[in-house]
């Protein structure tokens, strides 16, 4: 009996070890609905402004401050998420094998690389936003809006340029360098996914266009040229094909190339070549109308939520007859959710081009991917003394189940959103950006290694668990070893979590326009009309100044009222 009570102890001990991130209510349904107090609440019990989640509370509670219009408090929380995004942002070998033993939600979220980039953009749109508080344009407080800018500039330059990787650690303990050489197993039999490269987050052209036009509302119309340049070549060079954005925002960055050059004067050269070869009929029209007191309002719209991450399962057990790990999805909840997680176990391991099925899945149509085997099997045969020596055969002689994140297909909920000047229709706005996409691409990019450690992750539990069933002398009990291994096994299953957490608040997609106005007061009002039938109708007034564009940014949810009437800034 002693021996039973030691063998449930280590396993308390394990399963406390294991133990997943429990969420608390979701913020984005109290933050839809324009209650922000039962938003800053609930953002306050999901996460702690310390410890392993901080970075999310200032991120989401920056965002509630900037849909509240408190901008100088949001970007008091956007400075402490970006103080400690950088002090996350280099992990070494021996973080990440300690992450082994426990789990990745036990770790301090360190965010995605494009959730940093919109640290600074939101910064910026904070400080424009203080800046057209006063009767005049607080020039003060759009410096500081173009300090965030270069911030950015050098976030995107240091994007384009990045190196890295792990360094092995120099005193691992018995328990690291196990789940070291259990990670060398796996990159040794599943490789690299030779499709990463087409997942990078490269660069980001709409926070260049972004910058661009902070520069020109500064009256620095080389920095804005520049900025609108590097939008332009990104767009045209992948960006827009990537995130399939389509070309009319190129058309629109182009010209703005080339409205830029216009006014500036001395880019002769260079804007025949932009004239002829980029704009069309109309836009080399409206170039030739320019004057300097000429002036526009740029409409952009920040639309839905970010998606959020889901648990994918699947059982781990080991094929002594062919030598081989096999893994099978273990599906649950609604049958689109069933379908979604079929498919993006596909896209990770099936033989056919992951380019094909991600083009079906990112548009949310599933009944289009032909379905695949659906296991995967890992060969082990090359290097199966050392699977053997390990002991892993025993350790998984039942089986373990192991979890990681996936992103549901992006929903398309808006139909289109149409733009009215004083009474009179304006066109559509066009895409500019989809973080929605861009989360997609990035977690598919990182899939394999995910997969990697929580297989390495599961495999070091089993063997801790084998180990401690042989100290306590029950592996030679016969019922009462069995009941330890499935015991041990359904403590492990029920740990087992794979790190969901995300950026809930960003927008899914950003839209956008630009329309030439007359300096004065203006009435502007968006039409938005989504797929369900709902129509959302925002508006505000802005009184235009001559010689330097006016902004309007607004935030456009599916499940708000039907009529929305703004401030001027654009917020709820």
């Amino acid at each position: 009996m002693l021996k039973i009570v030691q063998l449930f102890l280590l396993i308390s001990l394990l399963s406390a070890c294991a133990s997943g991130f429990q969420p608390h209510a979701d913020p984005i349904t109290e933050l839809k609905a324009g209650n922000y107090t039962q938003a800053e609440q609930a953002i306050s019990q999901r996460y702690s402004s310390t410890g392993r989640n901080q970075l999310l509370y200032h991120l989401e509670m920056g965002m509630l401050k900037h849909l509240q219009g408190q901008y100088l408090v949001s970007n008091q929380h956007f400075d402490k998420a970006e103080d400690i995004g950088e002090k996350l942002f280099t992990t070494r070998l021996t973080e990440e094998v300690s992450v082994l033993l426990t789990g990745p939600n036990l770790r301090n979220y360190k965010g995605f690389v494009f959730e940093n980039t919109y640290i600074n953009y939101y910064k910026a749109l904070n400080y424009l936003k203080l800046a057209e508080q006063e009767a005049e344009l607080d020039q003060a407080k759009l410096d500081a809006a173009l300090v965030e800018v270069r911030r950015l500039a050098i976030r995107l330059n240091e994007l384009k340029h990045k190196t890295g990787g792990y360094q092995a650690p120099r005193q691992p303990n018995r328990e690291a360098t196990l789940a070291y050489q259990i990670l060398q197993i796996f990159k040794q039999s599943l490789g690299r996914d030779h499709h990463v490269d087409k997942f990078v987050y490269r660069d980001d052209a709409f926070a260049h266009y972004m910058s661009g036009i902070l520069y020109e509302m500064s009256g620095e119309l080389d920095s804005a040229r520049i900025e609108y340049t590097q939008a332009a070549q990104s767009y045209e060079n992948g960006f827009a094909q990537q995130y399939k954005l389509g070309n009319q925002g190129l058309q629109q960055v182009w010209f703005d190339v080339a409205k830029t050059m216009t006014l500036a004067g001395g880019y002769q050269n260079e804007l025949d070549i932009i004239t002829n070869n980029k704009l069309n009929n109309q836009q080399r029209a409206q170039l030739a109308s320019l004057t300097p007191e000429s002036t526009d309002i740029i409409v952009i719209q920040h639309a839905g939520t970010a998606p959020k991450r889901q648990n994918l399962n699947m059982l781990l057990r080991i094929d002594k007859d062919t030598k081989s790990l096999v893994l099978t999805p273990i599906v649950t909840g609604s049958y689109k959710e069933r379908q979604a997680q079929w498919r993006w176990f596909e896209m990770l391991y099936a033989d056919t081009d992951i380019i094909d099925i991600l083009q079906n899945y990112a548009l949310g149509d599933l009944g289009n991917v032909v379905m695949g085997q659906f296991t995967k099997r890992i060969p082990l045969s090359f290097i199966w003394d050392d699977v053997k020596r390990l002991g892993l055969l025993d350790a998984l002689q039942i089986g373990a189940r192991i979890s990681v994140p996936y992103y549901p297909p992006p929903e398309q909920k808006i139909s289109k959103t149409q733009v009215w000047l004083n009474g009179q229709l304006q066109g559509e706005l066009m895409p500019a950006s989809s973080i929605a996409r861009i989360a997609l691409q990035e977690q598919l990019r990182i899939a394999n290694s995910q997969i990697q450690a929580a297989l390495v992750r599961e495999l070091v539990k089993a063997l801790m668990a084998q180990k401690a069933i042989k100290e306590v002398g029950l592996h030679k009990q016969g019922i009462w070893g069995d009941l330890a291994k499935i015991a041990t096994a359904t403590i492990n299953a029920i740990n087992a979590s794979a790190d969901t957490r995300n950026w809930l608040s960003l927008p899914a997609n950003i839209n956008f326009k630009r329309i030439p106005v007359k300096a004065g007061l203006n009435q502007i009002k968006l039409v938005t009309y989504f797929n369900s039938g709902q129509i959302n109708t925002q508006s505000t007034e802005i009184n235009v100044k001559p010689e330097r564009p006016s902004l309007w940014h607004v935030r456009t949810f599916a499940d708000t009222p039907i009529s929305n009437h703004l401030n001027k800034s654009g917020t709820l």
